[in-house]
């Protein structure tokens, strides 16, 4: 197998931000603790939807800052976002209005 090469000075290298990975680790530590100790079904009441909503400011601040070879990776993104979150509100607003009548 073959080393990793360096990057050349056409290619940028992606530095992460201190801030980023500790928000990510206590996603990490918060996701398996809601998930052993409360369950499966807290976890994707309160949480998902939550890093769902990060997902998609994400992807428009990546859609509009972006670099243009990124750009289709943020559409996709954004319209898997979209999608997750179309189902979720709409199922949510179905067993509401069920719920009343």
């Amino acid at each position: 197998m073959g080393e990793l090469e360096e990057p050349t000075e056409d290619q940028e290298e992606l530095e992460v931000p201190l801030w980023l990975k500790i928000v990510f680790l206590v996603f990490v530590f918060g996701s398996v603790w809601m998930i052993y100790y409360y369950g499966m079904i807290l976890y994707l009441v309160f949480l998902l939807p939550f890093v769902l909503v990060l997902s998609l400011i994400t992807s428009v601040i990546g859609l509009i800052i972006g670099r243009k070879e990124d750009q289709i990776f943020y559409m996709i993104s954004l319209t898997f976002v979209v999608a997750i979150l179309a189902v979720i509100f709409r199922s949510s607003t179905e067993s509401v209005f069920r719920d009343e009548e």
